[in-house]
C-alpha cells in the first residue's frame, strides 16, 4: 500500500466534560467514562484526542472563568497520558455564552447559541481563546470553532451562517496569532460533507467561509504594510473536516476511494492551510473486520500519508460505546476499534496501536 510520511497528529474523539457530568459521564446517550476512553486512546498510541469543551460553562459572565472547567479538560489528558505520555488535546469549541452581544439561540438545542453577529461578540471569542490555550499549556495544541457549522438540519438555514462563522474564526486565528505565536493552531471548518446549509454543499460553504477569512486578515495585517504578518496568520489557520464515507453497504476499498477524492480537493484548492480530518471512521456494522482495518489503515498510509500537507488525522471513535444506542437504528454505529464492552480490541486497534507508535511511515 503506498505511503509517504507520519502524519504529526493522529488520535481519537473523546467526549468532552460538562458540569452536570462530575464524574465524566457523558449524558444519557453514553455509557462510559470519559477519562477511561482518554487512558483506552493513549493506550492505542495515540498522540492526540479531541475534546469539546463549553464557553459558557467556562465563562459564564465576560472575563469570570471556571478553572474547574480547566482542570477537568487537564485530568482527561492526564489519563490519556498514563498510555501516551505526548498526548496533547485538541479543543473543539462550542456555545455561545448568554453575555456575548449579538449571541444567535440555536433553535434546535434550547439554551445552546451557535455564533454572534457582532465585531465586539468576535472579540470575546478571541480573547477566550487565548485564555483557554494559556490555562492548558503544554496540554493542548489546537482549538477547533464548532462542530458542523454546515449541519445535517442546515437545509433551513438554521445551523451556522458561513460568514458568521468566518468571522469567528478569523478572530480567534488572529487572537492565537498576535497573543500567543507560533506553537498553537486554529483549525477552522470542521464540516459534515452531508450538510447543506441553505442549499450550500460543503465546499460550497467552506469557499464563502475562507473568503470572508482572507478579507479579515488583510483587515487585521494589510498586506501592503504587513506581509510577513499576513502570511503567517493565513499559513497558521488549519482546515479541518469530517470525511466519512457515507455509502450502502460499502467495501473498504470504495470507502477510501470516496474519501481520497475529498482530502485530495482540499489539497488541491487550499494550497496555503495544512489540513486536519477531525472526524472520521469505518463501520464495522458494514465492513467485516479485515475492511475496517483496511480502511483505518488506509486512510493512515494511503488517504493522508501520501499529501504533505495533511496535519492530522482523528478518528471517531476509540469504542462501539459511543453513540452506539442512538445510531444503531440509522446504521451510522460500530465506528469503534473496541467493541461496545469498551475492552474487547477489534482487528483494527492491533494494527492502529502498530502504526500510531511507529515514527517512520515510509
Amino acid at each position: 500500500m503506498a505511503r509517504n510520511r507520519m502524519i504529526p497528529y493522529r488520535g481519537f474523539n473523546v467526549q468532552g466534560p460538562s458540569d452536570k457530568n462530575p464524574n465524566y459521564q457523558p449524558n444519557g446517550i453514553h455509557n462510559y467514562n470519559i477519562k477511561d476512553v482518554a487512558k483506552q486512546a493513549g493506550m492505542l498510541n495515540a498522540d492526540t484526542i479531541r475534546c469539546g469543551m463549553n464557553w459558557a460553562e467556562y465563562e459564564p459572565s465576560p472575563g469570570q472563568y471556571v478553572s474547574s472547567e480547566i482542570d477537568k479538560i487537564k485530568d482527561i489528558v492526564t489519563e490519556g497520558r498514563k498510555g501516551n505520555s505526548n498526548l496533547k488535546v485538541m479543543l473543539q469549541v462550542g456555545n455561545v455564552p448568554w453575555w456575548v452581544p449579538g449571541r444567535v439561540k440555536d433553535p434546535d438545542r434550547p439554551g445552546s447559541a451557535n455564533y454572534t453577529t457582532t465585531t465586539e461578540g468576535c472579540h470575546a471569542y478571541g480573547s477566550f481563546c487565548v485564555k483557554v490555550l494559556e490555562e492548558l499549556g503544554s496540554y493542548a495544541v489546537a482549538i477547533e470553532h464548532s462542530n458542523e457549522p454546515n449541519g445535517l438540519a442546515s437545509a433551513d438555514g438554521t445551523d451556522t451562517p458561513p460568514i458568521y462563522y468566518a468571522r469567528m474564526a478569523a478572530y480567534a486565528a488572529y487572537w492565537i496569532d498576535f497573543c500567543l505565536g507560533s506553537g498553537y493552531y486554529a483549525l477552522v471548518g470542521s464540516l459534515t460533507l452531508s450538510g447543506q446549509w441553505n442549499g450550500l454543499n460543503w465546499q460550497q460553504y467552506l469557499g464563502q467561509v475562507m473568503t470572508e477569512i482572507y478579507r479579515l486578515c488583510r483587515q487585521f495585517y494589510p498586506i501592503d504594510t504587513h506581509p510577513v504578518d499576513f502570511g503567517r496568520l493565513i499559513h497558521s489557520i488549519r482546515i479541518s473536516f469530517h470525511p466519512y464515507p457515507y455509502l450502502p453497504a460499502y467495501d473498504f476499498g470504495a470507502a477510501l476511494s470516496y474519501v481520497d477524492s475529498k482530502v485530495s480537493w482540499l489539497h488541491s484548492n487550499y494550497p496555503d492551510h495544512k489540513i486536519w480530518i477531525t472526524e472520521c471512521g469505518g463501520s464495522s456494522a458494514h465492513m467485516t473486520p479485515a475492511g475496517q482495518t483496511n480502511f483505518l489503515v488506509g486512510m493512515c498510509y494511503q488517504v493522508c500519508g501520501t499529501k504533505p500537507r495533511v496535519e492530522g488525522l482523528i478518528f471517531w471513535p476509540t469504542t462501539d460505546a459511543e453513540g452506539y444506542a442512538w445510531n444503531s437504528t440509522s446504521g451510522f454505529y460500530k465506528f469503534g476499534v473496541y467493541d461496545e464492552d469498551g475492552t474487547t480490541e477489534k482487528q483494527a486497534a492491533t494494527f492502529l496501536k502498530t502504526i500510531f507508535a511507529d515514527s517512520d511511515w515510509t
